[in-house]
């Protein structure tokens, strides 16, 4: 599948919630199909909007007042109900603004469906639940790409996501950690301080929310490891700017595929990026650091 999401929803609740929603699950690295993002100048409507239905494991829909009245929407809707019956569980419905009883007259179906209600969450917290059922991997392992986006956040767009506020949301899965981790984590906080504004304290308290620190933190060991390796071997090593990106380049080989890696990162040439992944396999001992779904399919 092409994206994790397809958002089905109506214009008018675009600036009140959806907007806000999608960036919150682009910045969780859910891929999302929404019209702001996926269409283009050109583009033929019901043909994107169809192969954005085909192409998503799952669909998310805000169900409102003026959903409700929409024909485009009953026909996305009807489609994502066609491919439930199909393939399983793909709806994830959303209450916005509505009672049981408005949706009870609309969709007797959907009302009997576990939904999400923006009248006792808020996006951030609907994001996370959203992330939970169609990205569990990412769910599970959030330093590194939260990170990753801290670094790299688009302080340009109208709405921020702040990413701490994000890290924090997730679930605190270990209360306390061994002292010889945290040793091991002061030296990789140590290493990178200089790009990345947070304290030590902020450092350890995001290894709390893994599943695995012990493996999370091999991981960070060896992407400082194949920091050393590689700094030497980029041109201009000694700049800022260079060691920044690296840094940012050495995240995303731990969590991305080659392929993506070359089309994302414009710093390094090709034969850099080769020896990122070659030093970094070397280096972890984990074979599989990356953010990837096996089986998307959750009955």
């Amino acid at each position: 599948m092409d994206f994790d999401l397809f958002i089905s929803h109506a214009s008018e609740d675009k600036e009140s919630f959806v907007r806000p929603l999608a960036l919150a699950l682009q910045k969780l690295k859910v891929t999302v199909w929404y019209d702001e993002f996926s269409l283009k100048p050109g583009d033929s409507l019901s043909k994107s909007i169809d192969t954005g239905l085909i192409n998503s494991s799952f669909g998310v829909v805000v169900l409102s007042e003026a959903f409700m009245r929409k024909s485009w929407t009953d026909y996305e809707l009807k489609s994502l109900v066609s491919k439930e019956i199909a393939y399983g569980k793909v709806i994830l419905p959303i209450w916005h603004n509505i009672t049981k009883e408005d949706l009870l007259k609309f969709s007797p179906f959907l009302a009997d469906k576990y939904a999400l209600n923006t009248s006792g969450m808020d996006v951030m917290e609907i994001g996370l639940e959203l992330c939970k059922v169609v990205r569990p991997d990412i769910f599970e392992n959030l330093t590194r790409k939260m990170l990753y986006e801290q670094i790299y956040e688009d302080k340009t767009n109208e709405i921020s996501v702040n990413m701490e506020e994000m890290i924090n949301r997730f679930p605190v899965r270990h209360a306390e950690l061994p002292s010889q981790l945290i040793n091991r984590i002061k030296l990789v906080h140590h290493h990178f301080k200089d790009f990345n504004d947070i304290t030590l304290e902020q450092t350890i308290d995001n290894f709390k929310h893994d599943t695995n620190p012990e493996r999370e933190v091999s991981i960070w060991e060896a992407i400082a490891s194949t920091y050393f390796d590689l700094i030497e071997k980029v041109p201009n090593s000694r700049n800022y700017l260079t060691k920044y990106n690296l840094y940012g380049l050495l995240l995303q080989v731990s969590f991305s595929n080659k392929e993506n890696v070359y089309s994302e990162v414009g710093k390094f040439n090709k034969s850099i990026i080769d020896l990122a992944f070659e030093l970094f396999n070397k280096n972890c001992p984990y074979k599989n650091t990356h953010f990837v779904l096996t089986n998307k399919k959750i009955n």
